[in-house]
């Protein structure tokens, strides 16, 4: 947990050269003023699932659990995760921003991309970033989230499978 807690305020920081893995990741958590944050920044920044194989084990990120979460992946780092929660919870706030050439979330093929869950999401992708093997993008997924999804810059937002936008 990044930010776990009434008041409190985690952060973390990945920089270049660094591969960092985690089995589940959960930003902003047990409280609405928890505040998570997480960057991955350079070329070879990574943060990764600790399961190897794309159809087995748990591997969920949550930005913004309960509180306020917030991702950025820049300059052309990597984030390959399961599931991704942007705003999970009823109250919670969650940005994801993945922003320049080259960087890329990855979220294993089949599984889903989920902005405003129950919570407000927001999803950046910016200046030629890129998604892969998104099987589902949900956006405003279940009754009174709110989620939002921003893409420019030459940014590609592709999925395998379907969409769904305000449930």
């Amino acid at each position: 947990h990044v930010g776990d807690g009434a008041g409190e305020f985690g952060s973390l920081t990945i920089p270049d050269g660094e591969d960092v893995r985690f089995g589940s990741l959960y930003l902003g958590v047990g409280h609405p003023t928890a505040h998570g944050y997480v960057e991955i920044n350079g070329a070879t920044a990574q943060l990764r699932s600790s399961v190897d194989t794309w159809t087995t084990g748990s591997s969920i990120l949550s930005v913004g659990e309960d509180g306020i979460g917030e991702l950025l992946v820049t300059n052309g780092a990597t984030l390959a995760r399961r599931t991704v929660y942007v705003g999970n919870n009823p109250g919670s706030v969650g940005t994801l921003t993945v922003t320049g050439a080259d960087s890329l979330i990855g979220v294993f093929t089949g599984w889903t991309l989920r902005i405003g869950q129950e919570g407000t999401g927001t999803f950046n992708l910016l200046d030629g970033a890129t998604t892969s093997g998104v099987a589902q993008l949900l956006v405003g997924n279940l009754g009174g989230s709110d989620g939002t999804v921003n893409v420019a810059g030459g940014a590609i937002l592709t999925t395998t499978s379907s969409g769904r936008i305000a449930n």
